[in-house]
């Protein structure tokens, strides 16, 4: 029997949303599916291959851009911490269900057009 949690990740009582898409984490690229973001009750984790990156509640400044295309539209990860990856981004098809849960768990994004 395969232990379901070892594949998925964390039982959904714990993660309030998950989204597949897209990143760019300072000079590294990887496209959709390879990036998820998990929204949780202590703040929003983004998971590469090899990497994740975890910010606490406030920790950063969320902001929502709409774009073109499939995957044109982005959440803007700007971080108060300093270091390397400094700036995310999070590409993704399904912009307004990721804002909706951030404001859900109680972040603040910013609408940019």
């Amino acid at each position: 029997m395969v232990d379901k949690q070892a594949i998925d990740g964390p039982r959904p009582e714990a993660v309030a949303f998950s989204q597949r898409g897209g990143a760019r984490l300072g000079l590294l690229k990887f496209s959709w599916p390879f990036a998820r973001l998990r929204i949780d009750g202590d703040g929003v984790s983004l998971s590469v291959p090899f990497y994740t990156m975890r910010v606490p509640r406030g920790g950063a400044r969320l902001s929502a851009k709409r774009g073109h295309g499939i995957l044109g539209s982005s959440l803007v990860i700007q971080r108060d911490a300093t270091g390397s990856l400094r700036h995310v981004i999070f590409w993704t098809p399904a912009l307004d269900a990721l804002v909706a849960a951030l404001e859900r768990n109680g972040h603040d994004v910013v609408r940019q057009q």
